[in-house]
């Protein structure tokens, strides 16, 4: 299962239940990270290679720092791509695929 699949799991459970998540074996930490940084779950992360753990607590840190960003940019792809589906009447996965053709070089 993806990250995403996973950590929308665990989302819907916190919601009534879960307080904090503790990752065993969490590797490079994108679940954490994810779980943190979407759903505001704070989360655990313990591994037993230290270049994981360090790779983790480097990545968290610098896509905190980016978050608002990069979180405001999907937003605004997002309104971008619902506008050309209603100009267009075109279905959703359509005008997708017509942005994503024109961005590629």
């Amino acid at each position: 299962m993806s990250v995403g699949v996973v950590s929308k799991r665990l989302f819907r459970c916190a919601v009534h239940v879960l307080l904090q998540v503790i990752d065993i074996g969490s590797g490079r930490g994108y679940l954490g990270c994810h779980l943190s940084l979407m759903y505001h779950i704070p989360v655990v992360g313990i591994d037993s290679s230290h270049s994981n753990t360090g790779s983790a607590t480097e990545r968290t840190r610098l896509l905190r720092k980016h978050w608002r960003g990069l979180v405001r940019f999907v937003c605004a792809v997002h309104q971008c791509i619902l506008f050309m589906c209603y100009v267009c009447s075109e279905s959703l996965d359509f005008c997708c695929l017509l942005l994503l053709q024109l961005e590629m070089p």
